[in-house]
């Protein structure tokens, strides 16, 4: 396994076997390719892209919550989205 330093945006021709860090705002999204070079999956996290959005914040978090439980939260944190599930 090879491990690739931040990049700006894959490369058109991937390594096989490598993870790539691929710069994002101030973050960074990773990528790990199969064993070929051919496909490039994305880490399942929650990727919250909000560059060039007035207002936007990120979210970092998603949750499902119930109604009472999440008016019981007092302040609620600005960088989880809560989905109500009842």
């Amino acid at each position: 396994m090879k491990i690739s330093k931040i990049v700006a945006t894959l490369p058109g021709t991937l390594d096989a076997d490598t993870v790539y860090l691929v710069r994002v705002d101030t973050g960074f999204d990773i990528f790990a390719t199969d064993n070929t070079g051919t496909v490039a999956y994305a880490h399942n996290a929650v990727l919250s892209k909000v560059s060039g959005i007035t207002g936007a914040t990120k979210v970092s978090n998603i949750v499902g919550i119930s109604q009472a439980a999440y008016d019981a939260l007092g302040a609620p944190d600005p960088g989880t989205l809560y989905l109500i599930t009842d």
